[in-house]
Parts: structure tokens; sequence; C-alpha cells
């Protein structure tokens, strides 16, 4: 992954993600372990959409529910992302030149994992988070 393409914000949520998977001993970062760290990011772009759309201790929840179903390992492992974490991070790059800017940031992200249609994106949508909403917010 090439971090150079990336804004401080992003990376950071991205190295986030990726401590999270650790901490938890999953194998893989998923979209889950994404959204977790950008929701951290308190003065960032995905808790204010958050604010605006849904609430969040849903969200958390959802998150957590999510996070505690990926199955663990144990000892030194090689950690790689899931196919649905790689689409999101393909179609990042895909928003950003959408929305004519320089930088994948959070908000092509966040737009990014909810145009997927992985599960995981329909269950943001139950939460009256969709793609359209949060494009309006931009």
């Amino acid at each position: 992954m090439n971090f150079e393409k990336y804004t401080t914000k992003a990376a950071e949520a991205i190295q986030s993600a990726q401590q999270t998977a650790y901490n938890a001993n999953h194998n893989a970062i998923d979209e889950p372990h994404l959204l977790w760290a950008m929701l951290a990011q308190s003065d960032g772009f995905v808790p204010r959409i958050i604010k605006k759309t849904a609430q969040k201790k849903p969200i958390d929840q959802l998150i957590e529910n999510e996070l505690q179903k990926l199955p663990k390992v144990t000892g030194d492992n090689q950690m790689s992302i899931t196919q649905s974490l790689n689409k999101t991070l393909l179609e990042a790059e895909k928003q950003m030149k959408k929305l004519w800017d320089s930088y994948i940031t959070t908000e092509h992200l966040f737009l990014a994992m909810l145009h997927n249609q992985s599960a995981f994106s329909k269950k943001l949508k139950e939460q009256w988070i969709n793609y359209n909403t949060t494009i309006d917010t931009i």
C-alpha cells in the first residue's frame, strides 16, 4: 500500500485498524477495523457524519458485534487484509478521482466502504447510513 497517496488521517486510520486487528488476535484487517479506527478520530469526518445520520452507540455496537464474529488466531501470524477491505481501498482511489481530490482521505475511505455493497456496508445502511446521504454532506 502506497501511503503517499493518503492524507495523514487516512494513513493513521489504516494503521490503527491494523493495530486493532492485531490486538484482537485477528489475522486479517477488515472494514469493521477501519471504521472503528475512523470513528476514534474525534475531529475527523466519520464521527461528524455518524452524528448527523445515525446514532453513534448503535454503530459502536454494530462494529463490536462484527469484530467479535471474526476468527482469532494465536501465535505469530502474517497479517493480511480481507478482500472486502481491499475493494474498499481500491474504491477509495476512485472516489478521490471522482471528487477531484489529490489524496485519499477518510471521507473517500468511508464513501468507498458504503459503495462496495459488502455485508458490512449493508448493515451500515440498516443504521440509516448510505452513500447518497454521505456524499451530500461533503
